[in-house]
């Protein structure tokens, strides 16, 4: 029997060569909560508009309709990674979250004892 052995950072990338699926851009905290208010007034308005009153909707559809309507519009998050760009205290917000995630990635880093890439995704 052949050794197949081999290290789980070529077995990643070959897994990752094979994938069709786009990897896909990691957005902040601060645009993933812009792009849900945006996507939320937007589902708001369309109700609106259709003669739905807004109270007769309970807060847990109202969120699922906006998830709905999240996932159908993916450029949300591009319109609000640029809002949050052009507006100086989101992105005093953003810079603030991203060296908190870098200190918390540090972190980890040294609490498994070495310096390569870690296995789960900051948040």
């Amino acid at each position: 029997m052949a050794d197949t052995f081999q290290p789980i950072g070529a077995v990643a990338v070959n897994v990752l060569a094979k994938c069709e699926v786009p990897l896909f851009r990691r957005y902040t905290k601060v645009a993933r909560i812009l792009a849900h208010r945006l996507a939320r007034k937007a589902v708001e308005r369309r109700m609106q508009a259709n003669g739905v009153r807004l109270t007769c909707i309970s807060p847990a559809q109202l969120r699922e309709l906006t998830l709905a309507y999240l996932s159908a519009h993916p450029d949300l998050l591009d319109q609000a990674t640029t809002l949050v760009q052009g507006n100086p205290k989101l992105r005093k917000m953003d810079e603030v979250e991203e060296r908190r995630r870098e200190r918390q990635e540090r972190k980890w880093r040294k609490q498994l004892g070495r310096n390569d890439v870690l296995d789960r995704p900051v948040r």
